[in-house]
């Protein structure tokens, strides 16, 4: 069990050194010529207008789930009544 959870950070570890080498390669490329960086800025400035939109039509997602959750499970002693409000925390902790 010791074993598996040395293994665990240390593969961790490991991955966590990678990605900041390969952050630190990604930013000392060249950006290229400017076209390239129009088009690059216009790529992110069309992505953030997707994620706005995609947020908007998941948080009336997340809020009808959690309000069917919240229903569903008031008034029963077998379950919590903090499922909804977790159901909630762990969408915006993911978002």
């Amino acid at each position: 069990m010791e074993n598996n959870f040395l293994l665990v950070i240390g593969a961790a570890v490991l991955a966590m050194v990678y990605a900041f080498w390969k952050t630190g390669w990604i930013n000392r490329q060249d950006e290229g010529t400017d076209k390239m960086k129009t088009i690059g800025a216009n790529i992110a400035v069309g992505a953030m207008a997707f994620l706005k939109a995609e947020y908007r039509v998941l948080a009336v997602f997340v809020v009808a789930i959690a309000a069917l959750l919240g229903f569903a499970n008031a008034g029963r002693e077998d379950t919590s009544s903090l499922i909804a409000v977790s159901f909630f925390v762990g969408a915006l902790a993911s978002g």
